[in-house]
């Protein structure tokens, strides 16, 4: 089977890294690296470095400021794969890593499948995420920064919603296993991101916030699963909703210390705060 390594980027020089490692990989099936570009001309000088990746410029014609999953859908429509494999910019293949995400597509008959991720000094939020996915055979859903996909499955339930401007990845998951697709966690599979410095990372989980929202109101039948799979999506929200109790309780705020002790071998402030930044998501997801 052939693969095609799908990046999607805009204006992220650190896709050099990425291609670098990519370039090196000896794999028992055939693939191609295709990258897809929105950065307007300003990575030619990467571009021309690496002249066996298929390199496509992105041209949004329209005035979308969010054009990652109209990237995706144009990299599958030009890849030439029977699996295609998602990988972001920046982000750094561990060892065996292509052949460790494609082999239960190749030889156990998956579907999908989703590798592991984390960072180099294994300390951020993202790190301690992964580690709780430890041991688990499936998942409910993933993030396509490190994930791979059987054609076929495009053929059934189509592509990337372009129209959902985020949590498209998840979305994508959410309608394979409504028809009855699995997703497969290949651990081995890994890669090492670069999450940015800590503004970058607020900013990630204000759109992650936002994205869930957006998402439980286009799969409300979804909602029911709230409580079991996304406690943080809810206790984070209600918890800022309930603020004004203040004003008739003051240890009220001191609740937010349960979850800080929670996670006190975990960088319990950082965790702390971005889970609230991720509330105020949820909450302009509901206005938007």
């Amino acid at each position: 089977m052939k693969i095609s390594i799908i990046i999607v980027n805009k204006n992220d020089r650190g896709v050099n890294n990425t291609l670098a490692e990519l370039i090196k990989i000896k794999n028992p099936e055939p693939y191609e690296i295709i990258v897809v570009d929105a950065s307007a001309g300003k990575l030619n000088d990467i571009k021309l470095s690496y002249p066996t990746v298929k390199w496509y410029d992105f041209k949004q014609s329209n005035s979308k400021q969010r054009t990652i999953p109209d990237q995706r859908n144009y990299g599958i429509a030009q890849s030439h794969g029977e699996i295609v494999v998602f990988i972001d910019a920046n982000c750094i293949p561990e060892q065996n890593w292509l052949q460790n995400l494609t082999s239960p597509i190749t030889s156990n008959n998956e579907m999908i499948v989703a590798g592991s991720y984390g960072s180099k000094d294994g300390k951020t939020i993202h790190d301690s995420e992964n580690r709780s996915r430890s041991g688990v055979e499936y998942l409910d859903e993933c993030p396509t920064m490190n994930a791979a996909f059987s054609k076929k499955v495009f053929d059934s339930i189509g592509t990337f919603d372009e129209v959902m401007g985020v949590g498209e990845d998840v979305d994508l998951c959410w309608r394979a296993k409504s028809v009855g697709y699995k997703i497969k966690y290949a651990e081995k599979a890994k890669i090492i991101h670069d999450w940015g410095n800590q503004k970058e990372d607020f900013s990630r989980a204000f759109r992650y916030g936002y994205a869930r929202t957006r998402l439980y109101l286009k799969h409300p039948d979804n909602w029911r699963n709230i409580l079991k799979n996304e406690k943080v999506a809810l206790v984070y929200p209600v918890y800022l909703l309930g603020l004004p109790i203040t004003l008739y309780f003051w240890p009220y705020p001191l609740l937010i210390l349960i979850p800080a002790i929670k996670n006190i071998n975990n960088s319990p402030i950082k965790k702390v705060s971005y889970q609230l930044v991720y509330a105020f998501g949820v909450f302009r997801g509901l206005v938007a």
